[in-house]
């Protein structure tokens, strides 16, 4: 049976107003044939209406890419791999909840079984992108990711570069700009100075769980092995902290109307403790601390997809020492054991 349009509804609006992501594309397509008609007709009396054309284009192209992008392909319905919703607090002190799901697309006629297969296959790729967590032993991210200060130094330097060039070329004034990239990069270059000595100092943490992944409602329990000198242990012994985190890209009111998009980290939950050193079997000069946690079963767990809001558990050490102080964060997996990617 062919289904038609009922009366009131030219061109699918209904079927567009259901799929959010079919009438931006909708809005979008409209507003860039606009400019394009506008820009052509004006284009004959004013050449700067070009750019109107081609602001009318950029509408049109991103109008045909979002349906693509943000609704199911015809024929598939959308499934939910990972899901979270939490409460937060604007800046504006606006109380509300935010929610984050990561979709997948299966056929229309799949089954109940091939959904659950479907879930399961994607949680155990996500799981085989991280070779530590599957090992049980993870490296302190300061260790892992030594070189994004470098980066970040790096595209300072050059922003700098490229305003050098054009306070000579164009606009004297323009020396703002070179003194906010060499800002930046001298801001990361001491970052990564400070890394360099620590790492130099003690080396790469290492975290060893005795359960990896951890479960929500059970224990995490594990040893960090700190590369603190046994011959000078802390005196006030390792703090040790474990937390739940709602991390998430969040716009900041700046006034007159501007806003700045930043990273936000929400604490969901926090444990700590303080405990003293243990030498290392394998490494007798060195100290391991002991990590040992009740995680209650009403907790989030990771999600396995960081792009956007996201879940994370985090474990830190740290302890005041003379010089350089002692600090590591590990990022650690927790799940239910409904949600267990191992399979």
């Amino acid at each position: 049976m062919t289904r038609k349009a009922p009366p009131g509804a030219p061109f699918g609006l209904r079927r567009w107003a259901s799929d959010p992501a079919k009438l931006a594309g909708m809005v979008f397509k409209s507003v860039g044939v606009l400019a394009i008609v506008g820009g052509v007709l004006m284009a004959f009396s004013e050449p700067g209406a070009l750019f109107l054309c081609l602001f009318g284009a950029v509408f049109y192209g991103v109008g045909h890419v979002a349906p693509h992008l943000f609704s199911a392909p015809a024929g598939m319905k959308a499934v939910v791999m990972e899901c979270f919703s939490v409460p937060m607090v604007t800046d504006t002190g606006v109380s509300g909840t935010r929610d984050g799901a990561t979709i997948e697309y299966i056929r229309e006629s799949a089954s109940e079984e091939e959904v659950q297969a479907l879930r399961h296959q994607w949680r155990r790729a996500r799981w085989q992108e991280h070779p530590d967590w599957n090992a049980g032993k993870i490296v302190d991210e300061q260790s892992s990711k030594a070189h994004y200060p470098v980066w970040a130094a790096a595209a300072g330097l050059s922003f700098a570069a490229v305003g050098a060039v054009l306070q000579f070329v164009w606009d004297p004034m323009l020396w703002l700009v070179t003194a906010v990239g060499l800002a930046h990069a001298g801001w990361y270059g001491a970052v990564w100075l400070r890394q360099r000595l620590v790492l130099r100092r003690f080396g790469a943490s290492l975290l060893e769980l005795q359960t990896c992944p951890a479960f929500v409602g059970e224990s995490l329990r594990g040893r960090v092995r700190t590369g603190v000198d046994a011959a000078t242990p802390p005196e006030e012994g390792f703090d040790v902290e474990l937390c739940c985190v709602h991390r998430f890209e969040h716009k900041t009111p700046m006034g007159a109307g501007d806003t700045r998009t930043r990273s936000r980290h929400d604490v969901l939950w926090r444990r700590s403790t303080r405990v003293h050193g243990q030498r290392d079997a394998k490494a007798v000069m060195k100290l391991t601390v002991p990590v040992a946690f009740d995680l209650d079963a009403d907790l989030l767990p990771t999600t396995l997809v960081k792009f956007g809001g996201c879940i994370l558990w985090q474990l830190g050490v740290r302890a005041s020492l003379s010089g350089i102080d002692y600090s590591a964060t590990f990022d650690v997996p927790v799940f239910t054991r409904d949600t267990d990617p191992r399979g």
